[in-house]
């Protein structure tokens, strides 16, 4: 999660484009969320992600000074529908992989 990132010393910047206020890039560590092209990269080097698990880490880290809940993510990631706790969890640990994330350490 963005509070995990934080504690082991990444700290979240949003980067607003002066032309679109929707266009912002989160860098955090050697990543970067582009919001305006839906991409994470490491390192400059792009990370192929489905759309979806783009919209979950974009939530994640807007939404990073408050918890999350399960209902959060349905709301807006899923658009209210009925999702089962498996595909969540599929994702999250997509989401995991994708930044290097074991659940004990991060590189």
């Amino acid at each position: 999660s963005p509070e995990q990132l934080a504690n082991k010393g990444f700290s979240i910047k949003a980067m607003t484009d002066n032309q679109s206020s929707s266009h912002t890039t989160y860098r955090f560590g050697d990543f970067a969320l582009d919001t305006l092209k839906s991409e994470l990269s490491y390192q400059g080097a792009l990370i192929p992600l489905e759309k979806q698990v783009l919209l979950l880490l974009r939530y994640l880290v807007e939404n990073r000074d408050r918890l999350v809940t399960r209902e959060d993510l349905v709301a807006t990631v899923w658009k209210g529908r009925v999702i089962s706790d498996s595909a969540i969890s599929s994702r999250i640990k997509t989401l995991r992989r994708a930044l290097h994330d074991d659940g004990n350490t991060l590189n």
